[in-house]
């Protein structure tokens, strides 16, 4: 049995799979951007909400923090 060889084949592919495509387009999209190839999460953690008791806070009253 012989196999037929598609016109279209190639023997080294750049991707082998969709997914290595799609993420060769979202780096390429991002330096496009102005950003870094790779996602990075930053957190601050110096502005982490919290409950604890402020003594002097800087808006006192609901009325002046809807103004």
């Amino acid at each position: 049995m012989s196999y037929i060889k598609s016109e279209f084949l190639v023997d080294k592919p750049k991707f082998t799979s969709i997914n290595q495509r799609k993420e060769e387009e979202k780096r390429d999209a991002r330096k496009k951007a102005g950003l870094e190839e790779t996602i990075t999460h930053v957190k601050d953690s110096t502005k982490d909400p919290s409950i604890g008791f402020v003594e002097n806070p800087k808006i006192y009253s609901k009325t002046l923090l809807d103004n």
